[in-house]
């Protein structure tokens, strides 16, 4: 892992050095790695590329992590279908089955959407077309998608705190970086 580590950090001071106004220091390149060192190193490369040309600033650490997300769900074809997407692929259910029938989803939070409105309600209530109940489908799959999005990095949380990032980023190579 240290060596991994140490090749995140190299990586973020050649991509930091795209922006010129930038004064990162040693420790704060420790700290991104820290907390990406989750992430694939390819993953790191592409998010960085991307974030070069759509940012005119440093990106923070939160920001390199969406990118990554939105770069591994691309290549893993993963990606969260938009509330559009989502009301459409369960109004396409509700016209093609009955609220008794198995429903296929492309995403488990189309399919958490649906549960909290029900498919009788799909099926059968003709208030469902209406652009009023289309943007309480949109509400819903929003919150569903929100909530899962914070339950992961609460988790990331929890898991950096149980690996001892906390002691790690104690270490006095580390404060020593930091008080420069």
């Amino acid at each position: 892992m240290q060596d991994k580590r140490i090749e995140i950090v190299k990586k973020l001071g050649v991509f930091m050095s795209l922006w010129p106004a930038a004064k990162i220091t040693e420790a704060q390149l420790i700290m991104y790695a820290e907390l990406l060192l989750e992430v694939k190193l390819d993953i790191i490369d592409a998010a960085m590329i991307k974030l070069s040309k759509t940012s005119t600033f440093v990106p923070s650490v939160a920001e390199i992590l969406k990118a990554a997300e939105e770069i591994s769900n691309v290549r893993n074809n993963t990606s969260v279908p938009t509330a559009e997407e989502a009301y459409f692929e369960a109004m396409h259910e509700a016209r093609m089955r009955s609220p008794h029938d198995t429903w296929k989803f492309s995403h488990p939070y189309v399919q958490r959407a649906v549960e909290i409105i029900g498919k009788y309600e799909l099926c059968y209530s003709p208030e469902m077309a209406s652009s009023t109940n289309r943007k309480d489908f949109f509400r819903i799959y929003d919150s569903v998608v929100a909530r899962a999005r914070e339950d992961k990095v609460n988790q990331d949380v929890i898991r950096l705190i149980n690996s001892g990032i906390v002691s790690r980023l104690s270490l006095p190579e580390v404060k020593e970086l930091a008080e420069e």
